[in-house]
């Protein structure tokens, strides 16, 4: 899947960088990224309660983070 390629790619990249963390942003309701990012290790760092607005409904945002 394009996903896995785009993910590896990234973390590959931050290596090469010698970065020692990365940190995605995935809303809550997006269960198929929530599973690709915790696929590569990525794991729950904190939540952000109904951060986002879009067409009147509110929205969580999960922070996920990697150690490198």
């Amino acid at each position: 899947c394009l996903g896995d390629k785009l993910l590896r790619h990234a973390i590959s990249a931050a290596l090469t960088l010698d970065l020692q963390r990365l940190v995605a942003f995935i809303f809550a309701d997006n269960q198929p990224s929530l599973k690709l990012f915790q696929k590569y290790g990525f794991v729950p760092w904190g939540t952000l309660p109904g951060v986002a607005r879009i067409e009147d409904r509110h929205y969580d945002l999960c922070i996920l983070g990697l150690v490198l």
